[in-house]
C-alpha cells in the first residue's frame, strides 16, 4: 500500500495566506509516502514545508508558478500497477473539458490523470481512466468560479497493484467532511508500451495569432534534454507519435532536445476549414519556435509533406536552421503516382480505422517486407507474426492516444501538397546558404516519386542516400540505418559549426 498526497492550485501569498489549520492538523509527517503536486504553490516556502509532510514529491509547474522553474509541464509516474499522469491543467482546452482530459490521458498512456487549474474538486472514471482533480487546498479565488468561493479540498489516495481508493477532503463551514472513491483498472483497458521515459513536455499552444482569427492550437511535445534542438515534421495525415522510434532514438543520445508536433488538420492539433499551404504551415512551425525560444542553430528534419513544409522554412528562413535532412519528398509541381491518387481519395471515406490503417500500410511499405517478420533490433516487437501485424498494432495504438482527423484537416492536408511549390531558384538559395543536407528516399516509392529526391540532391549539391527496395515510410520501416543517418547528419553540423 501506497499512501499518496495530491495537492494544488495553493496559489500563496498572492491568494491566499496559507492551508487551512484543520488541514495542517491532518497532514502530518511520516504518514504519507508522496506528494504529487499540480503546479501554482506559487512560493517557495510553500514547497518546503510541503517537504515536511513527505520528502517523495512530484510536481509540475502551474502557469502562475515562478518561470524560472525547472519544474515540468507534465510527469508520468507508476504507482503499484498504475501509471500516473500529472499535469496543471491550463494546457487543456477547454479547461476541464471531460473529453479533453481524456485525450490527454490517452495521449499519455495512463490510467490515472490528476489535473488543477479549476480550483474544483473533481474524481469520475471516464472510457476506463480515473480523473482526478484535487481542488484547491486553500480555496484560492478562481476566475472560473461561479458565484460561490472556491471550497478548499485534497485528496489522498491509497493505491494498491491496479485499484486506488481516494479520500476527498473538503472544508465546508469551518468543518472537514470527507468523501471515499473508488476505482480499479479494467482488465482489458488498453496499455500502449512504446517507452515515454524521453517525454519532458506537451501542451498546446496557440499559432497564427497575427495570420487568422480565430488562432489555431498546435499540440506538441519535447522529448530529451540535450544542448542540440532538432525538430521532427511528420507528413500526410499522420501523426507525430510516428515519429516514436526517431525521437526515443535520438533522446537517449543525451545529445538533443527533440520537438515534434501534430500539423494544422491532424490529430490532437486544431482542424481549421480551408484548404492549407505549406508556407502556412511552415509559419506555424515558426510561432511554436518563437514560442521554445528556439531561434537559430535547429536541426530539421522533414518526411514527405514534412519535407514539403522544411523547405519552405529553410527557404525563407535560412539563419535559423543548422541542417536539414529532406526524406522521401519533393520540391513540388510533380503529379503524384496513380496508386497514390486512388487509395488516398479512396481512404478519405472509410471509417473502419483498422482498414483504414491496412490499405494505407499497402501503399507506403513493400509486400516483402510487409509479410516478413520484424527485425531482432527491437525486441519489443518480435512477438508479432509479421512487420505487418506490428505496424497494425502501433498505428491503431497511435489512433487511440490521439483523435480521428476531420475530413477538414484531410482535404486541407491534402491540398498543401498539392499546391506545394519551391522552385529551383529557390532551392540555389538554399545551396547558397551553406545549410548542410542530407537528402534520403526509398527506391520502392509508390507516394512520392524517387526522382524528386534525385532531382533535389542535384539542385542542392547534397548526399543522396538510397534505400535499395524500400518505400515511402522510411522512418518506421528502417529505423536503424536511419536513426543513425540523421544522427550523423545532426552531429557533424553541430561539430561544424562549434568550430
Amino acid at each position: 500500500m501506497v499512501l499518496v498526497l495530491a495537492i494544488g492550485d495553493l496559489h500563496i501569498p498572492h491568494r491566499s495566506y496559507g492551508l487551512p489549520n484543520k488541514f495542517k492538523k491532518l497532514l502530518v509527517p511520516g504518514k504519507i509516502q508522496k506528494i504529487l503536486c499540480t503546479g501554482n504553490t506559487v512560493d517557495k516556502e510553500t514547497f518546503d514545508y510541503l517537504r515536511t509532510i513527505a520528502g517523495d514529491i512530484v510536481a509540475v509547474k502551474g502557469d502562475f508558478d515562478d518561470t524560472t522553474s525547472k519544474l515540468p509541464q507534465s510527469k508520468v509516474i507508476t504507482e503499484g500497477e498504475l501509471k500516473i499522469g500529472i499535469i496543471h491543467g491550463h494546457q487543456i482546452i477547454p479547461w476541464g473539458d471531460s473529453e479533453a482530459l481524456d485525450i490527454t490521458a490517452r495521449q499519455m498512456e495512463v490510467d490515472v490523470l490528476l489535473s488543477g487549474h479549476t480550483h474544483k474538486f473533481e474524481a469520475y472514471e471516464y472510457n476506463g481512466r480515473f480523473f482526478i482533480n484535487p481542488g484547491s487546498a486553500t480555496g484560492a479565488y478562481s476566475s472560473m468560479s461561479d458565484a460561490t468561493e472556491p471550497i478548499p479540498s485534497f485528496v489522498l489516495m491509497d493505491i494498491q497493484a491496479s485499484s486506488v481508493v481516494t479520500y476527498v477532503y473538503k472544508l465546508i463551514d469551518d468543518e472537514v467532511k470527507v468523501e471515499k472513491l473508488e476505482y480499479k483498472r479494467p482488465a482489458d483497458a488498453k496499455i500502449y508500451h512504446m517507452s515515454l521515459s524521453t517525454l519532458k513536455e506537451n501542451g498546446y499552444i496557440q499559432v497564427a495569432k497575427k495570420r487568422e482569427n480565430p488562432p489555431v492550437m498546435i499540440y506538441y511535445e519535447l522529448h530529451g534534454d540535450g544542448p542540440e534542438h532538432v525538430v521532427l515534421i511528420m507528413g500526410l495525415n499522420s501523426s507525430c507519435f510516428a515519429w516514436e522510434l526517431q525521437t526515443k532514438y535520438l533522446a537517449d543520445t543525451g545529445k538533443y532536445t527533440v520537438l515534434i508536433f501534430e500539423n494544422r488538420g491532424m490529430g490532437l492539433s486544431d482542424a481549421p476549414r480551408g484548404l492549407y499551404s505549406t508556407s502556412q504551415m511552415a509559419q506555424d512551425v515558426i510561432d511554436l519556435l518563437d514560442h521554445l525560444g528556439w531561434k537559430e542553430n535547429v536541426h530539421l528534419d522533414g518526411v514527405s509533406m514534412g519535407g514539403m513544409i522544411s523547405l519552405e522554412l529553410v527557404s525563407t528562413w535560412p539563419e535559423r536552421f543548422a541542417s536539414l535532412v529532406l526524406t522521401s519528398t519533393t520540391s513540388g509541381r510533380q503529379i503524384p503516382p496513380l496508386k497514390a491518387i486512388t487509395t488516398l481519395g479512396r481512404l478519405i471515406f472509410v471509417k473502419d480505422p483498422k482498414v483504414k490503417v491496412s490499405s494505407a500500410i499497402d501503399l507506403v511499405y513493400p509486400p516483402e517486407w510487409l509479410e516478413a517478420k520484424p527485425s531482432t533490433d527491437n525486441p519489443d516487437m518480435l512477438k508479432f507474426e509479421t512487420n505487418r501485424d506490428m505496424l497494425v498494432s502501433m498505428a491503431l495504438a497511435r489512433i487511440d492516444r490521439s483523435r480521428p482527423q476531420t475530413l477538414g484537416g484531410n482535404l486541407g492536408q491534402m491540398a498543401a501538397c498539392l499546391r506545394h511549390y519551391v522552385s529551383d531558384e529557390r532551392l540555389l538559395q538554399i545551396r547558397q546558404s551553406g545549410i548542410p543536407v542530407l537528402v534520403i528516399t526509398g527506391t520502392w516509392d509508390n507516394l512520392v516519386n524517387p526522382q524528386n529526391s534525385f532531382h533535389l540532391s542535384k539542385v542542392l549539391d547534397c548526399h543522396l542516400e538510397q534505400f535499395q527496395g524500400s518505400g515511402h515510410g522510411l522512418p518506421g520501416e528502417q529505423p536503424v540505418r536511419y536513426n543513425k543517418l540523421i544522427d550523423e547528419h545532426f552531429s557533424k553540423a553541430a561539430a561544424s559549426k562549434n568550430k
